[in-house]
């Protein structure tokens, strides 16, 4: 797509509602659980092995002295890879255990573009390989240390809000 400003920017194309299956049952964490850089866990995993699309709204920080938000995706025993996103949009991604701990930035991404308050993601995943969207722009595709688990989490959850998933159609 081109940008208000000329930028030929990667984006989610309207096609690609095709890809999604069956609706699933996406069950959110106990309320209250997940304040600051804990995870809190959805409770019901999901089917990583055919694909999976996941969307909902993020509510980026007001400003960038406040911990950034995302997802956590579960990869193995207690360690998954993060998404964070900070006040400005820019994503960060790497390897992070399961309590919220030892985060490595391995890929950083600021696409320099304004968001929307909330700004909506989508998260694609199949195995071991994910695309992440904001307000429909290609944030990044990354590959995970290993296949994911299926187990995800919320960072910052009180942030994120209207979580749908679906199996990715066959």
């Amino acid at each position: 797509m081109l940008d208000e400003e000329g930028t030929l920017r990667l984006a989610w194309w309207k096609g690609n509602e095709k890809m999604k299956g069956e609706r699933l049952e996406v069950r959110l964490p106990a309320a209250g659980v997940g304040n600051g850089a804990r995870i809190a866990m959805l409770q019901t995993p999901l089917d990583v092995d055919n694909g999976v699309i996941l969307e909902g709204t993020l509510a980026l920080p007001e400003t960038q002295d406040q911990s950034r938000r995302g997802l956590y995706i579960e990869c193995g025993n207690d360690s998954g890879a993060a998404i964070l996103v900070n006040a400005a949009g820019a994503a960060e991604l790497g390897p992070m255990r399961a309590d919220g701990s030892g985060f490595k930035a391995e890929k950083g991404v600021d696409r320099e573009m304004a968001f929307g308050k909330p700004a909506r993601f989508r998260l694609l995943l199949r195995h071991s390989l994910l695309e992440f969207y904001l307000d429909d722009i290609l944030i990044e595709c990354f590959s995970l240390p290993q296949n994911a688990t299926g187990r995800m989490g919320l960072i910052g959850a009180d942030a994120i809000r209207q979580l749908s998933a679906w199996t990715c159609a066959q």
